[in-house]
């Protein structure tokens, strides 16, 4: 059974309204100002990890809240909780007392509130599951049953991102020269600070959606396959390969570029790219002998 605030209030009459308790001033130590009688009111505590925690991952918040005071008027008696900061959900709520029970339906936020009117401790239990990474806030404001503020708290929780991963690269391959746009395809890619294709950065990149990244690839050093990389806040990881042509040869110039029909000439060919040539033919024949002198000659 759950009830709001206001519905609380309707069961008693002479009881002010939230929202004019909510604007009357409260001390650092989260008591009523100017509360007479003074007495130890309830002030609710709340524990919990600061992190970091991993993402999709729950962890447990405990809210105490003690009640000394023997009047059964005055204890704690509606709870207002919520979450801030990155995205985060109470996916479960448990109390030590059957005189309490809460209600998180709307999954950032919710209430719990005393059943009657006994002077109970209670300890609240919650299972909050991030799904960002940044920092979860976990705050309580405590009412007594007069809807008076009696205490508030609130935790700071460290969420670490996830990693980002790389499941596909389309292209995977491409000119040595760079300049081909490659489509990087996976998880966890919001908030990329960088793509590097081996050690070289792409010259351009944009972020598409959490699954998608569209970069350039920058110039390779030499031809074959290199790791594309992914940072971050979750960190960077070696994706799939993507791999460096081995550039056509190039031939530039002939010296002599002529000869008897008998053949039999030494010819030295100019150009680039001629490392690993694994044939020299002159029109359907090939060359009686060739030797690669450099990636030019």
């Amino acid at each position: 059974m759950s009830r709001s605030p206001l519905a609380a209030t309707s069961a008693r009459p002479g009881r002010r309204a939230p929202a004019a308790l909510l604007a009357t001033a409260v001390t650092t130590f989260g008591l009523l100002a100017g509360a007479s009688p003074a007495h130890a009111d309830s002030v609710v505590q709340i524990a919990g990890p600061a992190g970091p925690v991993p993402t999709n991952t729950g962890y447990t918040v405990t809210l105490d809240v003690p009640n000394t005071n023997p009047n059964s008027r005055a204890n704690s008696t509606y709870l207002k909780i919520a979450l801030s900061g990155a995205a985060a959900t109470v996916t479960s709520a448990t109390t030590s007392s059957n005189f309490w029970s809460c209600d998180f339906t709307a999954g950032s936020s919710g209430e719990c509130w005393h059943l009657a009117n006994l002077v109970a401790p209670v300890s609240i239990t919650l299972t909050v599951v991030p799904t960002a990474g940044g920092t979860v806030t976990t705050g309580v404001d405590a009412f007594n049953d007069a809807l008076q503020p009696v205490g508030k708290d609130s935790l700071s929780t460290r969420v670490q991102a996830p990693a980002p991963v790389v499941t596909g690269l389309a292209p995977d391959h491409g000119p040595l020269a760079g300049g081909s746009t490659v489509v990087l395809t996976g998880t966890n890619l919001t908030g990329a600070s960088a793509v590097n294709f081996g050690a070289a950065a792409a010259t351009s990149f944009t972020v598409d959606s959490d699954t998608q990244i569209t970069a350039t690839a920058p110039a390779g050093s030499t031809a074959g396959a290199v790791d594309v990389t992914v940072t971050t806040p979750g960190g960077t990881t070696a994706a799939a390969k993507y791999t460096y042509d081995t550039p056509a040869p190039v031939v530039t110039g002939l010296a002599p570029d002529h000869g008897p029909l008998a053949g039999g000439n030494a010819v030295v060919l100019t150009g680039t790219n001629l490392t690993g040539a694994s044939a020299v033919n002159f029109g359907a024949a090939a060359a009686t002998s060739f030797t690669v002198d450099s990636d030019t000659q």
